[in-house]
């Protein structure tokens, strides 16, 4: 059983580092103002109704790859709650790369659903 359980652990990670870029991409296209990496993750938490929890230490460096990728900028602000935050935001380019990545996932997951479905009957 714990074999198992570790191989689908290990299935569940792959299958969430896949999508989290574009997921991160899309909250931020969404947003109507720059996001800090915690309500991110808040958001991610919520729009799932909590099943996809990530850890700070899963979208930050996620955040920070997407902004040396030149897919979004980030600036820090003064907080009125505690210390500065980072913010991001969506470059003109990251909306594009968001807009073709989620065309890109929609078709993935088409033909996921068709290969799964024949394998399964």
């Amino acid at each position: 059983m714990e074999n198992l359980d570790r191989n689908l652990a290990k299935l569940d990670k792959e299958m969430k580092s896949g999508m989290i870029s574009l997921l991160v991409l899309m909250i931020l296209k969404k947003e109507e103002s720059p996001s800090y990496g915690y309500s991110i993750i808040r958001r991610l938490k919520e729009l799932s109704s909590g099943s996809l929890s990530f850890q700070d230490g899963t979208i930050y460096p996620v955040l920070r790859s997407l902004q040396k990728q030149g897919l979004v900028k980030s600036f820090w602000e003064e907080s009125n709650n505690g210390p500065p935050r980072r913010y991001y935001d969506l470059t003109s380019f990251g909306t594009t790369v968001a807009e073709k990545g989620l065309k890109l996932w929609r078709d993935l997951v088409e033909t996921t659903d068709k290969i799964l479905l024949e394998l399964e009957g």
